[in-house]
């Protein structure tokens, strides 16, 4: 089976390059186009005065010439090589001149259509290499934008003058929704337009109640009767029920956001705002997901190898966690529209980082603890580590990672390197949860293979097959 799936894969990869080698030669290259793309690059390079996302679109416009300007050099003429041949079977032109006229004629006839040929070709390689250079010359600006980015420091959030205005500040765009409610709900036109949709408003306010708060105790039920009805595919059915109770709630909450638009009430600065809270509770929701999935209490559930104590603990870490990464996405949302000065998101943002770097710490210790459990001050050493599976000594090296973020995260954001505290700090959080996500694949795959064939798949067989799978034969 491993060895049809590599092959499926070597062959949808071939079908790919066919069609991009036919769609390169069926398809004409506007060099007007392309010309002037280039000059606008190049415009835009020399001036440096266009903004990062300006660029990156730029980029993004030129890479794509790029793409079709080598697939026009790979696929070539089929006839050139013909020619190529046929000029070599009459061999070097004599020196002396004296080679027969038809001979000499047939030469420069074969030498003319190979020009000929070869003039696209030679074409597209110097618009190929104008376009990587320009893409070298975009990505050394945007690298050095970024890192200069990086290395700016702010003024410090320890400086207690900073903290009065920040938390004031953070007021402000509460108070502007409020004003506009007040102003809209006057506003006669609108107060009659809001009780003629009333009706409606109301229908998915109910809906988005019921997608809310209700939703998971229904699922939850669902569950339980399946785990009772059903003996094979159990784990299957719950990765699946589980998903849809990360769902449900989103889609509720988009219910509440869309009645709340259609009311009327909100202004202009209402309108971003509310828009970001479907977002920060769907990250809440999906850590708190993958925080069950992967601490579940139910040894059957449960992908690490943790006392239950612990996996209780990496819960409640994991879900405060969520809370303060959705918060940082508001703030960030906040700043991205000018509702917060840059002093206020240094003040808040080492509140968040600091925050963040003690969880993280924390959770570092105890996925350090990941594997077979041994009485408390009983010291394993080398025999415990070589006992250890593929993701035990992965959580390990995860955790030693976190702690090291935990500590030095919210030590650049105090003294003033707020930007290189949130490129440590979030990513690393996205990280962790990216390898949650992955164990719980893997328990997926052993749930799926025991739907469908009635037997269970230990760790070595599913590891395996994973790497089979990306082995071409």
């Amino acid at each position: 089976m491993t060895r049809h799936f590599a092959a499926l894969r070597t062959a949808t990869f071939l079908f790919l390059l066919a069609v991009q080698t036919v769609w390169a030669q069926s398809t004409p290259m506007d060099y007007t186009a392309w010309e002037q793309v280039a000059s606008r690059a190049e415009t835009a390079i020399e001036s440096r005065d266009a903004s990062t996302e300006a660029l990156e679109a730029l980029r993004s416009d030129v890479s794509s010439y790029r793409d079709r300007l080598l697939g026009l050099q790979n696929a070539g003429d089929p006839r050139l090589s013909t020619l190529q041949s046929q000029l070599e079977a009459l061999g070097p032109a004599p020196e002396d001149g004296s080679e027969p006229e038809e001979i000499s004629q047939r030469r420069q006839e074969l030498q003319r259509q190979i020009t000929q040929l070869q003039a696209p070709l030679l074409r597209a390689e110097e618009a190929y290499s104008r376009a990587d250079g320009l893409i070298n010359a975009i990505d050394e600006i945007i690298r050095s934008r970024e890192t200069e980015r990086l290395l700016q420091r702010d003024s410090g959030p320890l400086d207690p003058r900073l903290w009065g205005p920040a938390v004031t500040s953070l007021f402000v765009p509460f108070n502007e929704i409020a004003s506009e409610v007040k102003d809209n709900w006057s506003n006669e036109v609108r107060r009659k337009a809001l009780l003629d949709q009333l009706p409606v408003i109301l229908l998915l306010f109910g809906m988005s109640v019921l997608l809310v708060f209700r939703a998971p105790k229904l699922i939850d039920r669902l569950g339980s009767w399946l785990r009772a009805k059903t003996r094979r595919g159990t784990g299957v059915w719950s990765t699946l029920l589980s998903l849809l109770r990360l769902l449900l709630p989103t889609g509720g909450l988009l219910l509440f956001v869309l009645a709340f638009n259609m009311s009327g009430l909100l202004g202009t600065r209402g309108t971003q705002i509310i828009f970001v809270l479907p977002l920060m509770l769907f990250v809440v929701l999906v850590a708190r997901w993958l925080a069950a999935e992967t601490f579940s209490s139910d040894d059957d559930i449960n992908t690490i190898a943790l006392s239950q104590q612990r996996r209780t603990e990496a819960r409640y870490y994991v879900n405060s966690l969520s809370w303060l990464l959705a918060l940082n996405t508001f703030f960030a949302y906040l700043i991205e529209i000018g509702e917060l000065a840059n002093e206020t998101q240094v003040v808040l943002g080492f509140v968040i980082h600091l925050l963040c770097g003690l969880i993280l710490f924390r959770l570092g210790q105890i996925l350090r603890h990941t594997g077979p459990q041994t009485e408390p001050g009983a010291m394993g050493g080398a025999d415990e580590v070589a006992q250890l599976s593929f993701p035990s000594r992965l959580a390990r090296l995860t955790g030693q990672g976190a702690m090291l973020v935990g500590v030095v995260g919210p030590l650049l954001s105090a003294i003033g390197y707020f930007n290189i505290a949130e490129a440590l700090i979030f990513p690393t959080i996205l990280t962790l949860g990216l390898f949650a996500l992955l164990l719980m694949l893997q328990r997926l795959i052993r749930d799926l293979y025991h739907l469908f064939t009635g037997s269970h798949m230990d760790e070595s067989s599913v590891c395996r097959r994973r790497r089979a799978a990306f082995v071409l034969p």
